[in-house]
């Protein structure tokens, strides 16, 4: 008597391997009894920070390093990247920066020069607005002031060094209430002190 649970995993479209005949019909009615779908990481750009925190802190460990610190102007660029090699890059990248620049700050111009241009868009050209056409206006007004706000914050916390009640003071927010949204999206106001 044998009692397993097996979970796969792709990123080929699995109704479309079948409909072609590149994938057999009976494996894929066996494995689609509960199908969990995970969209890649360049859309949905607001789990970036809490990857890389995550990453950060368990390579940190591991190598017994310290972590770096991600300053704004770096967080803009890694967000804004196109990630091809989706979460597994983004880990590669978390490892080479706790190699080369651990307890330093890093800046833009430490980042690969790949992560500055887009195959399709000039460099000058601003990000595009990112919405899901699946999801309801509310859902993604909720997603694009979530994306504002954190870039906000960001900012302050790199104009003020990491100091809590001045960011607080300039965002017009109580420190509790700063507090709760740096938790919210994974921030460490440490990796902004000087």
């Amino acid at each position: 008597h044998v009692n397993v649970r097996l979970i796969a995993a792709t990123h080929v479209n699995l109704d479309e391997a079948v409909r072609k005949g590149t994938f057999r019909e009976d494996v894929y009615y066996r494995l689609n009894v509960f199908p969990i779908l995970l969209p890649p990481m360049r859309d949905r750009r607001e789990d970036i920070p809490l990857l890389m925190r995550h990453f950060l802190d368990e390579l940190s460990a591991e190598y017994r390093l310290e972590a770096p610190i991600i300053t704004a102007a770096a967080m803009d660029a890694i967000r804004g990247y196109h990630w091809p090699g989706n979460v597994r890059q983004l880990r590669a990248m978390c490892e080479r920066w706790v190699i080369t620049r651990s307890g330093q700050r890093l800046e833009r111009e430490h980042l690969p020069a790949d992560m500055f241009t887009s195959p399709s868009l000039p460099e000058t050209t601003p990000a595009p607005l990112l919405f899901d056409e699946s999801a309801s206006l509310r859902e993604n007004l909720t997603r694009v002031t979530a994306d504002m706000e954190r870039a906000y914050l960001f900012r302050l916390l790199e104009r003020e060094r990491g100091h809590l009640g001045r960011t607080a003071t300039a965002a017009g927010v109580t420190r509790r209430t700063l507090y709760t949204k740096l938790k919210q999206y994974g921030v460490d106001s440490r990796d902004f002190k000087q």
